[in-house]
């Protein structure tokens, strides 16, 4: 009777994985047929919904663009993100498109770092000499974006006094934290080499370091001067009637009819009207997303110039979902994906990283000075510490003259928590046999003997730093360099003097260089190099990416396609 009754469970237990096994093959089935359907459908409506005939361009939903993505991954709340790189080829297009006749701006929508703005000044610039018209429309003006629009032939606000209009000087705000960390009895203990090196300072400061103060305000100061010069030039108005009301509050909180007394603006059309007056419709206009998927660059040139692009903070720990991390397995990656393409004449990096792991950006210097072709750095937004310290391996660097750079220096940061347990009356008992074992451990204080062992260590990595900066940048020397580097931040204007890059100018100004000295006489393509994002099995793919459905209001058809693309990449 006993072994009947076994053989009857082991018969069940069989039964029920066999039915949990069918249910949950019948469900992966049902959402991959699902995604299928919904691709065919998907690219029918998208097709319908991009126009076959358009004279407008659409600049908006844009806030910042990255330089990296992950290629084969998805966006699930966002939607599709695009890169600078995408954008700036796609305007460039857009000169030379003899369909398009209007590029039109929404700056409520629409945010360019200064560097980008920069970078892409020049193709605006030839969209004028085309006689395209160039409209920027805004119902909130700021700095940020009142810069974005003075790319416009026309500068356009709503007529009514609910506009926003606050344009002014600068206003930094940084918090503090010691005092309150100091009640929980929390102590941070951030050791750096350089006087200059100021991260981490707002957790053991009460406020702000003299040192990083005069940093700031003589970045922020260059940064105000580039804008003043750039609205006289631009709005036709006196330099120092600029100045004097900017900083004034003249040019604050004031209506739209007044912004265009002082020429700020051109005139003041509602949305709807102005749309109207410039035949802005669907049937006619192509948003620059996807006017990108319509833009192909002639890749048939036997010259391969590989651009590899690095965005984010540099770090041991692969990037996750939406964060491109740069670490020096995905550089690898990147890298031979590089060297595999062939006949590669050289290779540009561009790279937009404020620092992080110095082992990383080491391994990730030993890596482009091993190589055989000639490398060189394009900087975004920003390369400094690790991000200077990878862009130092170059053979050349580019640099916008509002991108930041330099933060040659190393900082730690050691959180103790020794007055957290005190108050709360917890002892810790530790058994240690050896010196400098609990420097990292958060319930015990560091001893002036552990400081000096820590500070030794990153003094040797400070003079390791410098020391391979020193190996491809020639114009410097050891006491140069030193004079340049104590973790100081520098704008791309400054950092050309003092030797750090090499040249000023964007990402194609980078290429175009490198080219040039290839002697390729316009005779090359370009090979795009983005992150990628492995999973081991479908099921991988399925239980990180179909569980985020439940943050979609509704499912649409571009999610759809974009999943099943995503689970192709991953063949």
């Amino acid at each position: 009777m006993k072994h009947i009754l076994k053989l009857i469970k082991n018969f069940l237990l069989y039964t029920l994985k066999k039915v949990y096994s069918f249910f949950i093959y019948i469900t992966l089935t049902f959402i991959t047929l699902s995604i299928i359907a919904g691709v065919f459908i998907a690219s029918n409506m998208n097709e319908s919904n991009i126009p076959s005939k358009y004279s407008n361009l659409i600049i908006s939903d844009i806030d910042i663009p990255q330089e990296d993505k992950f290629y084969n991954s998805l966006d699930y709340i966002e939607g599709k993100k695009i890169t600078f790189s995408e954008i700036y080829k796609a305007i460039n297009f857009a000169i030379n498109d003899d369909n398009i006749s209007t590029v039109f701006i929404n700056l409520d929508t629409t945010t360019f770092s200064t560097p980008q703005i920069e970078e892409i000044t020049p193709l605006f610039n030839k969209l004028k000499e085309k006689n395209k018209k160039i409209v920027a429309y805004g119902e909130t003006l700021d700095n940020s974006s009142y810069s974005i629009g003075l790319l416009a032939d026309e500068i356009v606000v709503p007529k009514t006094e609910n506009t926003d209009i606050h344009l002014g000087g600068y206003s930094i705000s940084n918090m503090y934290f010691k005092n309150i960390l100091d009640k929980f009895g929390i102590k941070f203990e951030v050791i750096h080499v350089g006087s200059h090196k100021s991260y981490g300072e707002e957790y053991y400061r009460e406020n702000i370091s003299k040192e990083q103060k005069e940093t700031l305000i003589r970045i922020y100061d260059k940064k105000l001067e580039e804008y003043i010069s750039n609205i006289s030039k631009v709005r036709k108005i006196d330099k120092e009637t600029v100045r004097n009301k900017l900083l004034n509050g003249e040019y604050a909180l004031i209506s739209p009819k007044t912004a265009r007394d002082l020429s700020l603006v051109d005139s003041l059309e509602n949305y709807s009207d102005l749309s109207h007056n410039l035949n802005i419709t669907d049937d006619n206009s192509i948003t620059i997303q996807d006017y990108i998927s319509k833009v192909s660059e002639n890749n048939n040139s036997e010259n391969n110039i590989a651009v590899i692009y690095l965005d984010g903070d540099i770090d041991s720990v692969s990037s996750t979902y939406g964060n491109t991390n740069i670490t020096s397995e995905n550089f690898k990656v990147k890298l031979d994906k590089a060297l595999e393409i062939n006949n590669l004449k050289g290779i540009v990096i561009r790279i937009n990283s404020g620092g992080g792991s110095a082992l990383e950006s080491k391994k990730i210097y030993d890596m482009i000075m091993e190589l055989k072709v000639p490398v060189y750095v394009s900087i975004g937004n920003i390369a400094a510490s690790g991000g200077y310290y990878i862009s130092s391996a170059a053979d050349k660097i580019f640099i916008e003259n509002f991108g930041l750079t330099g933060s040659i220096g190393v900082v730690s940061m050691l959180p103790k928590y020794v007055g957290t347990l005190n108050k709360l009356n917890i002892n810790v008992n530790h058994i240690t046999r050896g010196k400098y074992l609990n420097i990292s451990d958060p319930s015990v204080e560091l001893t002036n003997e552990d400081r000096i062992a820590y500070m030794n260590r990153l003094e040797a990595v400070y003079n390791e730093f410098k020391n391979d900066i020193l190996v491809k940048r020639t114009g410097l020397n050891p006491n140069s360099l030193e004079n340049i580097a104590q973790g100081k931040v520098w704008l791309g204007l400054e950092a050309k003097e003092l030797k750090l890059v090499d040249e000023i100018g964007g990402l194609y100004d980078t290429i175009d260089s490198l080219q040039n000295s290839l002697q390729l006489d316009n005779k090359y393509s370009i090979v795009d190099i983005y992150s990628t994002q492995e999973y081991n099995n479908l099921t991988d793919i399925l239980k990180s990416n179909i569980g985020l459905l439940k943050f979609k209001n509704k499912i649409n058809f571009d999610f759809l396609e974009n999943k099943v693309q995503f689970i192709i990449n991953q063949n």
